[in-house]
């Protein structure tokens, strides 16, 4: 292995840690105006999206992708906030990842629910329900 190549390994490395801990820092920042200032919080959500496609990190994708769905369906853009909440569901559930299933289930279900769609919203709702009680979390049992 020459030099250049030694060189660019460690490049790549340190490209990879400063933009994961970008990711983390627009997450703070997403998350100290969340409740204060929602375009702020939408322009660092966006920001995440980014950092975690860059990334090529499903994990965090399904993280920013929930974060925009909770940010436009705190704006009342129901439309957006279902767009993003199904990305982040379709990513948690292709993983397997139940945690993140529920989140995005509960999150899409009440966007519909806003919208008037009650039909896909209980069944959200319900997916959001039944993956509860199989990991036994019965205190966030609803919205």
């Amino acid at each position: 292995m020459t030099i250049i190549s030694v060189l660019l390994i460690f490049i790549q490395l340190g490209i990879s840690q400063v933009s994961d801990s970008t990711f983390e820092a627009h997450l703070d920042m997403f998350a100290r105006y969340i409740d204060q200032d929602l375009d702020s919080a939408l322009f660092y959500a966006h920001n995440m999206l980014d950092e975690a496609h860059q990334l090529e990190d499903d994990k965090l994708i399904v993280r920013a992708e929930y974060a925009l769905g909770y940010t436009y369906r705190e704006l009342d853009n129901y439309g957006e906030a279902i767009k993003h909440y199904q990305n982040s569901w379709f990513l948690a559930r292709s993983h397997r990842w139940d945690e993140r299933e529920i989140m995005a289930s509960n999150g899409l279900g009440t966007a519909l629910y806003e919208l008037g769609d009650y039909p896909e919203a209980l069944r959200y709702l319900y997916i959001s329900l039944e993956k509860r009680k199989e990991r036994n979390i019965p205190e966030e049992l609803s919205t």
